[in-house]
């Protein structure tokens, strides 16, 4: 009367049963609230050379400041700046300081510096930035 057929059926619906129990019918347990992701800003890369510096002396364009300076609080920015020397580099990072760019939200290990073209491209390409200006 009884075959193997009707103990496998029998011992599915069990089954079946106690995970309908289980799952619907048992208190859920108290789970952590989840904090919500923070808000990051949009990145922003920029070659200085040309926007707020002067090509041929280094020197910050008046004009120019306020711009960068409201990019600075607004969004994330990197700059990515081709320079020959160690002096030429010094003289940027003076520059920026004395702007007020650090002051207003430009973060120092945000400012990069390369020797060729080709690098600048790379750096910009691996920040994968919202926006670039040249």
């Amino acid at each position: 009367m009884f075959e193997g057929g009707f103990w496998g059926l029998a011992i599915f619906l069990l089954t079946l049963l106690w995970c309908f129990v289980h799952y619907y019918y048992l208190p859920i347990p108290e789970r952590r609230p989840q904090t919500p992701p923070k808000k990051q800003k949009n990145i922003v890369s920029l070659n200085l050379k040309g926007t707020l510096l002067n090509p041929s002396d280094l020197k910050v364009r008046a004009s120019e400041v306020e711009a960068f300076l409201k990019l600075c609080e607004t969004f994330a920015v990197y700059t990515v700046t081709q320079v020959a020397d160690d002096a030429e580099e010094g003289a940027i990072r003076e520059a920026l300081n004395e702007c007020g760019a650090l002051d207003r939200g430009l973060k120092e290990h945000r400012i990069m510096f390369c020797d060729t073209s080709p690098g600048a491209v790379a750096m910009v390409r691996q920040l994968q930035p919202h926006l670039h200006i040249e």
